[in-house]
């Protein structure tokens, strides 16, 4: 039977949401800060040809990483949404979001993930710490996002 899981991820920016907001809706921004290519460089990565907005999507493949698609599936006040689909070594489809939120002259960026396991998927996840080490690596990827838009600003 499957349960559901959620892990998220903040990061307080100092910036104004609408600069965030750009920077995060442009899928080409992704590689500069994803902590996922630190960990495998030579991962190869696909971009729509649009990359804003609903229907953009961003593919990796790689010997760390595994492969994979993101599609940006819904774009809300403040939240951009995505159809999360790991295509190998193993296969699951998932949710993955970026919020924001205004922090008094800043903003604040949260980076969620969720989904649904089945019993064997939450057994591997919890004997590897699998939800504590994503939430590592979300906030690795977030404080250098902080520290790119906060350069530019």
């Amino acid at each position: 039977m499957s349960k559901p899981y959620a892990f998220s991820a903040s990061m307080h920016i100092d910036a104004p949401s609408s600069k965030v907001w750009d920077y995060l809706n442009d899928l080409n921004n992704l590689s500069a800060w994803s902590p996922f290519l630190v960990m495998d460089p030579e991962a190869k990565v696909t971009i729509s040809e649009n990359s804003t907005g609903e229907g953009a999507y961003y593919e990796w493949d790689g010997k760390r990483i595994g492969k994979g698609r993101m599609t940006i599936s819904g774009i809300y006040d403040h939240v951009i949404i995505f159809h999360m689909e790991f295509l190998g070594p193993n296969k699951r489809e998932d949710a993955s979001e970026w919020r924001l939120t205004r922090d008094g002259e800043g903003t604040e960026v949260t980076w969620a993930m969720s989904g649904q396991r089945k019993l064997n998927e939450r057994i591997f996840m919890a004997l590897f710490q699998f939800d504590k080490a994503m939430v590592k690596n979300f906030t690795d990827g977030l404080r250098t996002l902080k520290g790119i838009i906060e350069a530019a600003a």
